[in-house]
């Protein structure tokens, strides 16, 4: 049930989540970020009833963090480059989802709390969007699928 929680929260980064937001930020959530990501720019923030997510640049990279209301830490994802992805996930990306057809939108590596990581690609032709979930070893499962 966990890593299905946090797995939803991976799909956040590409699409729109159904909760109501808030502009308020906890202080507790606020003291944990700032303490972890002192050098950072460009930060936006998102607060639901279950979570708050930081979005931010650090060294160039895209970001963000994801806090329970409490301020603890769930998780934090990171815009990687396709190439980065194991050579067996590529591989399957190009047969299944050609470039001809499909078109590569964005591609991510979520980490949770304890470090746990798993990668993301969305993909997306006329008609359809799907998640793509990599395992470390370069396993590519369908995550998410819907209709434009």
């Amino acid at each position: 049930m966990k890593k299905l929680f946090f797995a939803a929260l991976a799909i956040i980064v590409f699409t729109a989540s159904s909760f109501a937001a808030t502009n308020e930020v906890s202080n507790k959530v606020l003291l944990q970020f700032k303490h972890t990501y002192s050098n950072v720019s460009e930060v936006n923030w998102y607060t639901t009833a279950n979570f708050t997510r930081a979005s931010f640049v650090k060294e160039g990279k895209q970001m963000e963090v994801f806090y329970t209301p409490d301020g603890d830490l769930m998780g934090t994802s990171e815009a990687i480059g396709f190439s980065t992805l194991p050579t067996r996930a590529i591989t399957t990306i190009a047969k299944r989802f050609p470039a001809n057809e499909y078109t590569v939108k964005a591609c991510i590596q979520f980490a949770n709390a304890n470090d746990e990581q798993t990668k993301y690609v969305s993909v997306e032709n006329k008609k359809k969007k799907i998640v793509l979930e990599i395992d470390p070893s370069g396993n590519v499962s369908v995550f998410q699928e819907s209709r434009k």
